[in-house]
């Protein structure tokens, strides 16, 4: 009830007593972490939610995923991180696929916003090993490469991009431009012009 009221301080202060008499579960301990993350006390929020993980091994992941998207839009990336990575740890095969693939892009976007690029890559990877036709994965994978001098590696990415519909446009357009990078205009052109009758830009 305190939470509905927007008392955050006074709900954390109250289930902090329960979780002392030993008789907090896993709804008192999310309720907890999400009272904390409420006041911007991140840690201490994440404290709570790796509290709460045990007792809610059955329960479905998706909540605290979403609570460490949250961290992660204000820029609480290390906090995000510790969560994901402990989701990750004890839901492990538990997770439907749909799950999985929300988590490992929560990782590798929260990676890549505290520099790990490699980790980033790693997640993305993942991501694609689980659903090889995940176009927005792939394309990221394709910019790693084209960003490492790895032509060959991105162009393949791209070209499996492009065979998802929902990607094909933009993913013709970055085959293009790594072939403009290279001087290589006539290959460039064709695929250009795909890209703009898929989705007609101005630019």
């Amino acid at each position: 009830q305190l939470i509905d009221m927007e008392d955050y301080q006074r709900a954390a202060e109250n289930l902090e007593i329960v979780d002392q008499l030993g008789v907090a579960d896993y709804k008192v301990l999310t309720t907890l972490g999400r009272s904390y993350q409420r006041q911007d006390l991140f840690d201490m929020a994440t404290d709570a939610y790796l509290r709460a993980i045990p007792l809610g091994a059955e329960q479905s992941p998706k909540l605290l995923i979403k609570e460490a998207t949250v961290m992660a839009q204000r820029s609480a990336y290390y906090p995000s991180q510790r969560l994901l990575a402990e989701i990750a740890a004890v839901y492990g095969d538990k997770m439907d696929a749909d799950e999985r693939v929300e988590l490992q892009r929560m990782q590798s976007r929260v990676a890549m916003a505290v520099g790990d690029t490699e980790a980033k890559v790693g997640f993305l990877a993942e991501i694609v090993r689980e659903n090889p036709l995940d176009g927005d994965a792939l394309m990221q994978l394709g910019q790693y490469y084209q960003g490492k001098g790895e032509a060959e590696q991105a162009i393949l990415r791209y070209e499996q991009a492009a065979q998802v519909a929902e990607y094909a446009a933009t993913a013709k357009g970055l085959h293009a431009n790594l072939l403009i990078t290279q001087s290589k205009f006539a290959e460039a052109i064709p695929l250009l012009e795909s890209s703009l009758q898929l989705k007609p830009r101005d630019d």
